[in-house]
């Protein structure tokens, strides 16, 4: 059986009194929505590693297997708060 394929963008927000370097979110969409069919939050302090991460999946398709461990790596990394 074949991966539900996925496309992803992370949104980087800021507002003014911001006391953690990276917080935003993680837009899933699916190729029959108009809009993101979920947001996954972040928030972290880790510069070097949220930007290794970002540059790898941002703005990429991706499988199900794939958004799976896009999670569990926000959910173990990049949650500071």
């Amino acid at each position: 059986m074949k991966d539900k394929r996925y496309f992803i963008s992370i949104i980087e927000e800021y507002w003014d009194g911001q006391v953690i370097n990276h917080v935003g979110r993680v837009e899933v969409y699916v190729d029959d929505e108009e809009y993101a069919i979920e947001e996954i939050r972040f928030a972290t302090n880790d510069t070097d590693s949220w930007y290794t991460f970002s540059e790898k999946w941002d703005y990429k398709r991706i499988t199900e297997t794939e958004l799976k461990y896009i999670k569990k790596q926000i959910t173990d990394r990049f949650m500071d708060v």
